[in-house]
């Protein structure tokens, strides 16, 4: 049995290859947890992910041609989650309605402008305090972004 090796052309057609690359991802979460005075339990849960990444790579060639490649990818996913344990009656459904009404502009704030009002949102949440027993309230923002480039010139 023989091996046949086909020869290498180690010497490239390129002058120059210049390679960017991009990406920024956002996610956004929201966590909301109540506990009425009956012991009965809420659970509301909201996530959003969105993210692009780009890649460029443009190639100089020896004949003066040049070739470019471009790839873009964009993802998005949403998740939604809702869980009660327990009989909610009239009272504590208004009272989860009303602290929901409340809670809103302090996230829509908190996810548009990364700005959370400490005192004001305890209020808040305080203020909801009498068929619901106890609140807890998690709010999270990410966002990354990352950039290269690279420049490789052929040596001659």
């Amino acid at each position: 049995m023989t091996l046949e090796i086909p020869d290498i052309n180690l010497k490239r057609p390129l002058r120059e290859e210049r390679t960017s690359n991009a990406s920024v991802s956002a996610s956004v979460s929201s966590e909301l947890n109540i506990r009425t005075q009956e012991g009965d339990l809420v659970n509301l849960s909201f996530s959003n992910e969105q993210s692009v990444q780009e890649s460029s790579t443009q190639s100089k060639l020896q004949d003066s041609q040049s070739l470019q490649e471009i790839s873009t990818v964009a993802q998005a996913a949403s998740s939604y989650s809702i869980s009660v344990q327990g009989d909610l009656n009239e009272e504590e459904l208004a009272a989860i309605n009303k602290l929901g009404a409340d809670i809103k502009p302090i996230a829509s704030e908190f996810f548009t402008n990364a700005v959370f009002d400490f005192e004001n949102s305890s209020n808040i949440l305080a203020d909801n305090l009498d068929v619901i027993q106890e609140v807890r309230l998690t709010l999270e923002r990410t966002i990354t972004a990352a950039f290269s480039t690279q420049i490789v010139d052929e040596l001659q």
